[in-house]
């Protein structure tokens, strides 16, 4: 069985969210952060006959990327990648060992919020760009004055710096909606964004694949 570049670097933004993964029989592959505020799914190409864990993701995909063209053989316990004359047999962690909670997929894709929007790669590029040069830990969307903006701020520390993108233009008006900028860890591309002011979270469908991820709104502000 070969894995795709693409579901390679899926996992390597899984990584990101949960140094473990568990991943169910089948072609859906999700993950959530250990502390449950980040989830994230995907239909992929390829189908797993059966579970199995890895508890060091980032260790697994480094041994795959010393690996050229591996195929992956899952077995019950352990899954055996052969590159050519090279091998390795990697074992499987068990369930209980992986921090995780899997969601109803359905009820995330069906969520519609009361603003919602494209934000093209480039804008939310630009956004973490903005973040990390100014230090500002929060993005916040709202919409005002006919357009929908997404800003990075400081919020604790009540600065007047921030950066400020205009990403569309609307006739509504909402409060702003703030996320902590290291909860949304996506893979790069395009988003499309569902959004409400009464939601405990907001989803955001990655529209050149099927990548959907489920992120918990900052209520505290």
């Amino acid at each position: 069985m070969k894995l795709s570049k693409e579901t390679i670097d899926l996992l390597k933004n899984f990584s990101t969210i949960n140094p473990s993964i568990y991943v169910e029989s089948g072609s859906l592959i999700q993950t959530s952060s250990p502390y449950k505020n980040i989830f994230a799914f995907a239909e992929i190409d390829e189908v797993f006959q059966q579970p199995f864990g890895i508890y060091e993701l980032s260790r697994f995909l480094n041994i795959i990327s010393m690996m050229p063209d591996p195929d992956f053989d899952f077995d019950e316990k352990f899954v055996e990648i052969v590159s050519g004359r090279h091998s390795v047999k990697y074992q499987y962690a068990s369930k209980d060992m992986i921090i995780y909670k899997n969601i109803d997929v359905s009820a995330v894709t069906s969520f519609s919020g009361n603003l919602n929007f494209t934000l093209s790669k480039n804008d939310f590029s630009m956004l973490r760009k903005a973040s990390a040069l100014l230090t500002m830990p929060e993005i916040q969307f709202e919409c005002s004055d006919g357009k929908i903006v997404a800003r990075a701020t400081d919020l604790e520390n009540g600065t007047i710096d921030d950066y400020t993108t205009v990403i569309g233009e609307t006739d509504q008006t909402t409060k702003p909606i703030t996320f902590s900028f290291d909860s949304l860890k996506l893979i790069d591309g395009e988003y499309q964004v569902s959004l409400d002011e009464e939601s405990s979270f907001g989803t955001f469908k990655n529209t050149d694949s099927s990548v959907c991820y489920a992120i918990t709104v900052r209520g505290d502000v």
